[in-house]
C-alpha cells in the first residue's frame, strides 16, 4: 500500500487507509548501528460509520503491537519498503507497506 491508499478487508466489514510514516529509524544498509531501529506507520481504520486511527510499528522483523483488530479480522504489519541505505532520505511518496489480514 502507498500513503493515502485505501483497502477493504476480505469480509468487507473494515477498511484500511495508510495515513503516514510517523518514524523511520531503521539502521540503514551498510551502516554499523548500536540499535536496529524501527518504523512506525499510522493507519486509519473504518468500520460501519466509525473511524479511528492507530499506529503499528516494526522493530527488526517483529511488529509491535503484533496485530490490530477491526471488524473481527486481525491486521498485521508484514513489511515496509524501501529499506534505508546509507544517508539517503526516503521521501514519503516512495514508501510501500505490506499488511496481512488474518
Amino acid at each position: 500500500m502507498a500513503i493515502g491508499q485505501v483497502a477493504h478487508f476480505p469480509a468487507g466489514t473494515c477498511q484500511l487507509e495508510l495515513l503516514k510514516i510517523v518514524e523511520d529509524s531503521r539502521c540503514p544498509k551498510g551502516v554499523d548501528c548500536f540499535w536496529e531501529g524501527r518504523i512506525v506507520v499510522e493507519i486509519g481504520l473504518g468500520q460501519n460509520d466509525e473511524r479511528r486511527s492507530s499506529t503499528i510499528a516494526m522493530q527488526g522483523e517483529k511488529a509491535v503491537p503484533a496485530f490490530i483488530e477491526c471488524g473481527g479480522d486481525k491486521l498485521r504489519l508484514l513489511a515496509v519498503f524501501p529499506y534505508p541505505e546509507g544517508d539517503q532520505k526516503i521521501v514519503p511518496e516512495v514508501y510501500r507497506v505490506r499488511f496481512v489480514v488474518e
